[in-house]
């Protein structure tokens, strides 16, 4: 069934405005990863504005082939019947005068039928009508159906399976004497000389090994390892001091005891 003009139209400006949508959508999650404090997220929002950004070019073409279509069908009509105007004809039958009869003897006194005459009335001429004003087909309008907007998934590291036993204390650019850190955030500036990854221990397998492994915006750049104190439960840290110190970017230090991650450390030189 072909769609008729109105309907075309109507599909259009539906479809403009989910184009519209998708557009907001995309600065959206261009700003979002603009804010990110992780490069993971970065890539995942950019990777999401950039879909966004597909799906409104797409139904922006859609808007613009339903506005063409509606210019070139015409509007259809259902022509109503004409009424039908039936002519009525009406008989009359006028008596003859009595004078007019003939003579009867009276012995036989049968009057003679009177001679009836039917005369037709002229038929009446239909007067002319204005012709009925076209109905047009009433259509019904398609319903728009917004796409649904599923968010892509952020990577995230793979679950352990074994109870966490090192959790994060601090990223620091150095410690005090005792091996602390003086200082715990996620920011530095370009060629700071060395990071600390300062984490607390607990019920860890004696002498177990805690392996540290650095990326850049997503590329690894090192990786080392070493033995955990024997004690049972304390604080300890790993640390990376690069030749040149930091480049600017995004960094992450995933931390795992043996071969299960136990947390990841992220921080930005800028």
């Amino acid at each position: 069934m072909l769609l008729s003009a109105q309907a075309l139209t109507l599909i259009a400006v539906g479809l403009f405005s989910v184009t519209g949508l998708f557009v907001l959508l995309a600065v959206s999650a261009d700003r979002r990863g603009r804010n990110a404090p992780y490069y993971s997220q970065r890539r995942a929002a950019r990777r999401q504005a950039g879909q966004h950004v597909s799906r409104a070019f797409i139904t922006l073409l859609a808007a613009i082939a339903s506005l063409t279509a509606a210019r070139f069908v015409q509007p259809t009509t259902t022509p109503l019947a004409q009424p039908v105007v039936a002519s009525l004809s009406t008989a009359m039958t006028p008596a003859l005068p009595r004078s007019a009869l003939p003579t009867v003897p009276a012995a036989s006194p049968e009057p003679s039928p009177a001679a009836t005459q039917t005369a037709l009335l002229p038929s009446a001429t239909p007067s002319p009508t204005e012709a009925p004003t076209p109905i047009p087909t009433p259509t019904e309008t398609p319903a728009v159906l917004l796409p649904l907007s599923v968010p892509d998934a952020v990577p995230q590291p793979a679950a352990e399976t074994q109870t966490r036993r090192l959790t994060l204390r601090a990223i620091s650019s150095a410690l005090d004497g005792q091996g602390m850190p003086i200082e715990n955030q996620t920011t530095f500036s370009p060629g700071v000389a060395a990071i600390y990854i300062v984490f607390d221990y607990r019920n860890a397998p004696p002498s177990a090994t805690v392996r540290h492994t650095w990326f850049r915006d997503g590329s690894s750049v090192h990786f080392d390892s070493q033995p955990l104190p024997d004690a049972a439960v304390g604080t300890s840290y790993v640390m990376w001091s690069p030749e040149g110190g930091f480049a600017t970017g995004l960094y992450e230090v995933r931390i795992a005891l043996g071969n299960t991650l136990q947390f990841v450390a992220n921080f930005e030189v800028r």
